[in-house]
C-alpha cells in the first residue's frame, strides 16, 4: 500500500489538526469553530480567530 501526500495536502491535513487541537484547548463546541491561527515567532504572538457559521 503507498500513500503519495503533495505538500499543499500535506499542509491541510497539519491545519487540521491544529485547528481540532485550538478548539480542543478552548472548549469550543459547535457552533464554534477556529477559523484561523496566526503565529508571529518575531513578535511572540499567537492570534486564535475564532467564529460561528
Amino acid at each position: 500500500m503507498s500513500i503519495n501526500l503533495t505538500l499543499d495536502g500535506w499542509q491541510r491535513g497539519v491545519e487540521m489538526r491544529q485547528d481540532r487541537l485550538f478548539k480542543e484547548a478552548l472548549g469550543l463546541s459547535s457552533p464554534w469553530q477556529v477559523a484561523g491561527i496566526e503565529f508571529c515567532a518575531e513578535k511572540k504572538r499567537l492570534d486564535i480567530h475564532i467564529d460561528f457559521p
